[in-house]
């Protein structure tokens, strides 16, 4: 009974999801046996996608089986526009069919068996691989949705059971996750004991590692094992990220001869790594090297972003480690994400031998450096990594090969579905993250060529290779 009212139940319905804006438009008829009802509700999508509406019809029906009777409760969608007209800023999905089967467990006062089974169009334009996605991980988190709906039972009988003086509810913290491992719900602390230091060889090793994983993966790898592997760094370190990559599962979600990109999935992680791969055969190194770095590029090509260099390297620290910080716009519901990371450079084995380069970035805390603010998330980046591989000689020639490796914790008040979803959505815009880098990097060059008196020898190229290269050596 319990279950049946917090999956029906107008009321619960909205306490168990408030966003849901769930209605019961049509009450069943006294005396109907099939307890008919029309309801609708909303599924909250994440940007870009447009939020998803559904009409359905339910009913209730007896299930009459050898081992004991249960209940099942069926929907289908229907359509009319007076119940719910449609509106222009949501999609109509439709439910072909769906029903969740209530089966008491024989002989036992309590419990029960639950089974969910549904069949949905998502509608509108939705592509293809974002319903797989959809699909496969609302497939996973079934498991996750059953222990939520059975600690919202248990919450209502506690509920139920206490004077209405102490049936308070818990307070939520200010941003939206637990403060300390000590203290954390039981996901909190799985993400929280993630985050312990790391040097920066670590973080790139464990790239690295990352890498020859993902270009094993599918038909078209850009480069084989040896071009992947690092140029320091290798020894008894090396064996853990080995161990560790063996846990990866890896989805290869396109595979073509200039272009990459893969999802990576760790049981010892809940939180998933992206990974792109492009080929900018009209670019120079060194002009990524800048776009990637460099001030006042990143504040070009992301104004709002403030990004800002809290600590510049010291000219003697062979790594060049400095402490940045910038902001991420997030869309609607969601808080704008806060991060704040160490980032060094090291020399990277490039094709047929060559120098590459490496930055590679982690979070870290500091409040004295920069601290907390109450209208923003502090996400937390476990691992990041740009790898750029000169095609031919070196930075100053055109032709580089880039990599893009990142494992980072949305944090705060953003669900593990919608981190999932978001960074599935951020690894498809590779394509057009990759495009506007060429095209500023191509604009850039042409402004800086300007600005070079004739005959000033290589002009930008050499300038900005001669800057890459200074910082590989």
């Amino acid at each position: 009974e319990d279950v049946l009212r917090a999956l029906t139940d107008q009321e619960e319905r909205r306490a168990r999801d408030s966003d849901s804006e769930y209605r019961v438009h049509r009450q069943a008829c006294p005396g109907d046996p099939l307890v008919q009802e029309d309801i609708s509700y909303c599924m909250r999508v994440p940007w870009p996608f447009c939020d998803r509406e559904l009409l359905q019809r339910r009913w209730q029906l007896p299930l009459v089986e050898r081992r004991g009777n249960g209940l099942a409760v069926v929907m289908t969608s229907i359509e009319d526009e007076e119940l719910l007209p449609e509106r222009s800023d949501r999609v109509r999905a439709i439910t072909k069919k769906a029903a969740y089967l209530l089966r008491p467990l024989p002989g036992a006062e309590r419990g029960l068996e639950l089974v969910v089974c549904q069949q949905i169009d998502m509608g509108g334009l939705c592509p293809a691989w974002a319903q797989k996605i959809a699909i496969r991980f609302a497939v996973q988190r079934g498991l996750e949705w059953g222990k939520k709906l059975r600690s919202h039972c248990l919450r209502t009988q506690e509920l139920h059971a206490r004077p209405e003086d102490e049936s308070q509810q818990p307070t939520r913290h200010a941003v939206g996750e637990c403060s300390s491992p000590s203290s954390a719900c039981s996901p909190c602390r799985e993400r929280l004991s993630l985050r312990g230091p790391m040097t920066g060889q670590e973080v790139l090793d464990s790239i690295l590692a990352i890498e020859r994983v993902c270009c094993s993966c599918g038909k078209a790898g850009l480069v084989d094992d040896d071009a992947a592997s690092p140029a320091a760094g290798s020894g008894a370190g090396q064996l853990d990220f080995d161990e560790e990559t063996s846990k990866l599962s890896v989805d290869c979600l396109l595979d073509e001869p200039d272009t990459k990109y893969c999802m990576c999935a760790s049981t010892d992680s809940p939180i998933v790594i992206g990974y792109i791969r492009v080929v900018l055969h009209d670019i120079y190194p060194g002009d990524v090297w800048r776009a990637l770095v460099k001030k006042e590029e990143r504040l070009v090509r992301d104004p709002d972003s403030e990004y800002k260099v809290l600590r510049e390297a010291n000219s003697e620290d062979p790594t060049l480690e400095e402490d940045v910080s910038f902001v991420w716009r997030s869309p609607w519901p969601f808080w704008d994400r806060e991060l704040l990371q160490h980032r060094w450079t090291f020399p990277l084995r490039g094709k047929e031998g060559g120098e590459g380069l490496a930055i590679v970035m982690r979070s870290f805390e500091d409040e004295s450096l920069l601290p907390q603010r109450e209208d923003r998330v502090r996400a937390f980046v476990h691992k990041c990594g740009y790898l750029l591989r000169p095609s031919g000689e070196g930075f100053h020639s055109l032709g580089v090969e880039l990599t893009v490796c990142q494992q980072v914790d949305l944090g705060g008040l953003c669900p593990e579905w919608a981190q999932e979803v978001l960074t599935r959505w951020a690894v498809h815009r590779g394509t057009q993250w990759a495009e506007e880098l060429r095209e500023h990097c191509q604009q850039k060059h042409v402004l800086l060529d300007m600005e070079e008196p004739i005959g000033a020898g290589a002009g930008a190229a050499a300038a900005c290779g001669a800057a890459a290269e200074e910082a590989v050596s």
